[in-house]
C-alpha cells in the first residue's frame, strides 16, 4: 500500500496533457519519471503553480505521483498470473488532525490509520482475483474513489 492524499488527485493538476497522460491506463514507470523530471525543471526556476500544477506544491505533486505509481504498479503484478495475490492501493488517511494540519483536521489519528489497516489485511486471493476488493485503486474511507475528481473537503 502506498500512503497518498486527497490533495494529490488530478483534479489539483490544470496541465490537461500531463492530466492525461497520469490517468491513462498505458502509462508507464519511465514516462512517470519523465513527468516528474519536467515538474522538477519547472521548480528550479519558479513556482510550478504558475505553470498550471497543484497549489499545495511538492507535496500535492508528490501524492498525485504516488497514486499515479500505485496504478501502474498493480497493472504490473496483474500481469503475472503468479502474482494474483498482490495487492497494491494508494490510501488518503484524510484531513488527519496532526501537527502538520495545525490540528485542523477532522479526523482523528485512530480515525486515519482505518483505511490502511483494512487494506493492509485485505484476504488471500487463493489464485483469483476478487471483484469486491480494490486492486490499484485510489482508497478513502475504505471505498475506491474517482483519484480524477475525488477532493477533500476542508
Amino acid at each position: 500500500m502506498n500512503i497518498s492524499s486527497a490533495l494529490g488527485t488530478l483534479r489539483s493538476l490544470e496541465v490537461e496533457k500531463v492530466k492525461q497522460r497520469l490517468a491513462a491506463d498505458d502509462l508507464s514507470v519511465d514516462e512517470l519519471k519523465e513527468i516528474v523530471s519536467t515538474y522538477l525543471k519547472i521548480a528550479e526556476t519558479g513556482n510550478p503553480a504558475d505553470h498550471g500544477y497543484p497549489a499545495m506544491g511538492p507535496y500535492a505533486f508528490s501524492k498525485l505521483c504516488v497514486t499515479a505509481l500505485t496504478r501502474i504498479q498493480q497493472r504490473i503484478f496483474d500481469k503475472d498470473e503468479s502474482r494474483v495475490d498482490v495487492i497494491v492501493n494508494a490510501v488518503t488517511p484524510g484531513f488527519v488532525a496532526t501537527e502538520m494540519t495545525a490540528y485542523k483536521g477532522v479526523k482523528t489519528i485512530e480515525d486515519a490509520v482505518d483505511s490502511p489497516v483494512y487494506l493492509a489485511l485485505l484476504p488471500k486471493q487463493e489464485g483469483k482475483i476478487d471483484d469486491d476488493i480494490p486492486r490499484g485503486q485510489f482508497v478513502r474511507d475504505r471505498l475506491p474513489v474517482d483519484w480524477a475528481g475525488e477532493k477533500d473537503k476542508f
